[in-house]
């Protein structure tokens, strides 16, 4: 029988020992640590109130210090050929413009997938590249220098690594984020069934034909990690570079971009589509600007929603949208009073980086 492991030991475990270690789910969506532990429960991040007291009364919201951790796939399709350059490197440029600007505002670490060197290697590493913090551009930029495309896309146990490494680094006022950039289709399960899976290689053909267990489309898995640390209040941004010709994979890059909580709003896709540097630019500042942009924290946390009014410098009520993927605001992670904005509500915000936002917040009685 697993252990049962509450996330503060988790946490204590990852700090103490200075690195991210593997997690991995099993078919009942629990996330379980090397030895077989598992996190579970309100510790596995359901949200709920209470962790931060009711106060009533107007308060002031604290903006968040942006966090966020790139997740970038170096697998062989990043050598594919990208203008005038490869993949691979049009993102290590982009990054090399985009980063060192918020070096002194952002704290940003580093994930690339998969590790070894082997043509169809399925292997992720047991920690990150580059822990997230200050002036760390630098540092991301010589490691993904160092590195060649290679191997398959094990973006789901990338994500594994990922996502608990930067839920576990949790500062009281940190707005945290992933941000994924991916050209090829998840794959690197050994768990699908080859005879009836969808197969990477033939995707251009239908899917269909003789593949590999590894070879099958992984995108039902991937989108359930994406929706996971979503869920506990770890929003994801997904990047897709691909040649403007290629739509093989449009619905799973969809589908991970909705899962993931920040979603493009009034685009033809709902990922970030770049096909050229530019675009790729593009993608890269808006969402470096939007992270942690948008989110907040309040120092009170009633426990009904409608009982907190948002809102902006002149009185305009900001509503809520407990979706958080259309205009108004949103929790994140309620429990440590995380909230966050979307729609024209964030446009806003990011447009007037020293607003003040305000809250009137009422209490049940007890």
């Amino acid at each position: 029988m697993k252990k049962l492991v509450p996330l503060s030991v988790v946490v204590a475990l990852a700090v103490t020992c200075g690195r991210s270690g593997v997690y991995r789910f099993d078919d009942d969506g629990l996330m379980s640590l090397p030895d077989g532990a598992v996190v579970m429960g309100e510790d596995a991040g359901e949200v709920d109130a209470g962790f931060i007291p009711c106060t009533p009364g107007r308060i002031q919201l604290v903006r968040a210090t942006p966090t966020a951790l790139l997740v970038l796939d170096r697998s062989s399709s990043m050598g594919f050929r990208f203008e005038n350059s490869t993949r691979w490197r049009a993102l290590t440029a982009a990054l090399k413009v985009a980063l060192p600007k918020v070096d002194q505002t952002m704290e940003i670490g580093a994930l690339t997938y998969p590790l070894g060197s082997g043509v169809l290697s399925c292997t992720s590493g047991a920690a990150l590249d580059v822990v997230p913090a200050k002036n760390s551009s630098a540092s991301i930029i010589r490691r993904m220098e160092s590195l060649t495309p290679n191997g398959s896309t094990p973006t789901a146990s990338a994500l594994d690594i990922a996502g608990p490494a930067i839920l576990s680094a949790r500062a009281p006022i940190q707005g945290r984020a992933l941000i994924m950039a991916t050209d090829g289709a998840p794959g690197c399960n050994a768990a699908l069934d080859p005879r009836t899976c969808t197969c990477i290689n033939n995707m251009g053909t239908g899917g269909t034909g003789n593949c590999e267990p590894n070879r099958c489309l992984d995108d039902k898995r991937t989108v359930a990690r994406i929706a996971h640390f979503a869920d506990a209040g770890l929003p994801t941004y997904v990047i897709g570079l691909q040649s403007a010709s290629d739509t093989t994979l449009v619905k799973a890059l969809n589908d991970m971009a909705i899962a993931g909580g920040r979603p493009r709003a009034d685009a033809t896709t709902k990922y970030y589509e770049v096909g050229s540097q530019a675009e790729l630019d593009t993608a890269l500042t808006q969402i470096r600007d939007s992270v942690g942009a948008c989110s907040f924290f309040a120092r009170s946390v009633p426990t009904k929603d409608e009982a907190m009014t948002v809102t902006l410098p002149g009185g305009a009520v900001v509503p809520f949208d407990p979706t958080g993927t259309s205009s108004g605001w949103a929790w994140g992670n309620k429990r440590v009073g995380e909230l966050y904005f979307v729609g024209p509500a964030c446009d806003e915000i990011t447009a007037r980086m020293h607003m003040v936002l305000e809250a009137d917040v009422a209490c049940e009685d007890p």
